[in-house]
């Protein structure tokens, strides 16, 4: 199917089909190539040409990008997404919004309608200088963020969704960047940057991406990340309709993360322990969570009855079933981020086997701030044996739980986090300055 997706897109290059506003005609992403455990630098860089070749108008410069940075005031810093509200990528920026430097740099939240209130998009609008809903036209969005007139526009995802997508093949900003919300390269040309973390990457990975590569150092997310408050209040497996007898695996990703290759690992884990059961969450989609059933039923066999899914939880119930549970699976191919993360801050051990890509070491990265390797598989064999040594061996389990609770601050509100983005920001403009003023 890649190789038929490639062949397609040389096609429409071949006879040029034109669009006149991509938005609409196509409004669409290569969001799901990021979950099949493959390089798409070559597609992504390849669909690109296809965007570029069809729509040259959206390769648009904003006038202030041409000519000589006018004052020496803090540098304008722009932060834009479709998801500032209760989303992981909400979840992930609201930290480096609120706590930047002042004194440095001035913040402005772009907001991609429509627009979701809840205590996380408010906390952005008031943790910035400045926040603007954006205009639902391209057109007029791109003249509307030319008139900030930004030093660096920062997408907290590429690739998600369509707008903030096609936005990005224009100059909006000197500097233009983008980070793990969306962890696969752009493939567009005026994305300059992507930042990662070396515990994040192998040292060959610069080959994936089609920006340069910026790796902070020492530290476990690139998010300033807020520990989750959690409600002392436990309640019961019973509360869930789950038996208390059982061992409990939890693996709350969405769907689409379920690579074919992570059920060989489910399977093995109910082989191997008859307590067993598998705890998963129903998708937004219905039809979604049928085609998994029928296919774990296809995969798994008869052990497949002990993998239950429940109803979308609020999120103290969450975080709750994050603390009863025996063990945390984490997928393969495309980790959790914000899911290990409120994992560890209820002291719950995240079973993750890192693969080659960024995506899939986001659990082994935060394994290494805090110095812990116990919790990592070599393959998929080791995998499905430390989780169930961790749910059937309790006091494991708890010398684990105790470590993690130990040693998780390192995760959360790391000023390393802060200072080295301020460093990036503030060389990469003198870079672009250089680059156009020599």
């Amino acid at each position: 199917w890649r190789n038929e997706l490639l062949s397609k897109i040389d096609e429409l290059i071949k006879i040029g089909v034109k669009t006149q506003d991509p938005l609409t005609e196509i409004g669409g992403t290569n969001f799901y190539l990021a979950f099949q455990g493959f390089d798409n630098r070559g597609l992504n860089i390849k669909v690109a040409q296809l965007m570029v070749s069809a729509c040259p108008s959206l390769v648009w410069t904003a006038p202030h990008c041409l000519i000589k940075r006018q004052t020496q005031s803090r540098i304008r810093v722009g932060f834009i997404s479709n998801f500032f509200h209760l989303h992981s990528i909400g979840k992930t920026s609201l930290g480096l919004i609120a706590e930047l430097s002042r004194n440095r740099f001035e913040v402005h939240s772009l907001f991609v309608p429509p627009i979701i209130n809840d205590p996380i998009s408010k906390a952005i609008q008031d943790s910035s200088d400045h926040y603007h809903i954006l205009p639902n036209s391209l057109d007029e969005a791109r003249k509307a963020i030319a008139d900030l007139k930004l030093d660096i526009l920062f997408y907290q995802d590429i690739g998600m969704e369509p707008f903030t997508y096609y936005l990005a093949f224009s100059r909006l900003a000197p500097v233009q960047c983008v980070s793990f919300g969306h962890p696969d390269t752009t493939g567009i040309d005026n994305i300059d940057y992507f930042i990662s973390t070396d515990f994040f990457e192998i040292p060959e990975s610069g080959i994936h991406y089609s920006e340069k590569l910026i790796r902070l150092h020492n530290v476990g997310t690139p998010a300033y990340y807020y520990s989750p408050d959690i409600n002392p209040q436990v309640k019961k497996r019973t509360y869930f309709g789950l038996n208390d007898r059982t061992h409990l695996y939890f693996c709350p990703q969405t769907l689409f993360k379920f690579h074919p290759d992570f059920d060989l690992i489910l399977a093995d884990i109910l082989n191997r322990d008859e307590q067993g059961v598998i705890v998963c969450l129903e998708a937004h989609i219905p039809y979604w969570t049928k085609l998994l059933k029928q296919r774990f039923q296809s995969s798994i066999g008869n052990d497949s009855d002990r993998i239950v899914f429940l109803p979308r939880q609020n999120f103290n119930d969450y975080l709750n079933l994050l603390l009863i549970s025996d063990v945390v699976l984490d997928t393969i191919h495309f980790n959790g981020m914000n899911t290990t993360l409120e994992a560890f801050s209820v002291g719950t051990p995240v079973i993750t086997l890192p693969g080659e890509f960024q995506r899939g070491r986001h659990t082994f990265g935060m394994y290494r701030k805090m110095e812990m390797e116990e919790c990592v598989a070599h393959d998929p064999r080791h995998y499905a044996k430390l989780a169930v040594r961790l749910a059937s061996d309790k006091e494991f389990r708890n010398a684990i739980s105790s470590k993690i609770i130990k040693r998780k601050a390192k995760l959360f509100k790391d000023h390393q986090v802060l200072d080295q983005w301020e460093e990036f920001f503030t060389n990469a403009l003198n870079v672009s300055l250089d680059r156009l003023y020599v």
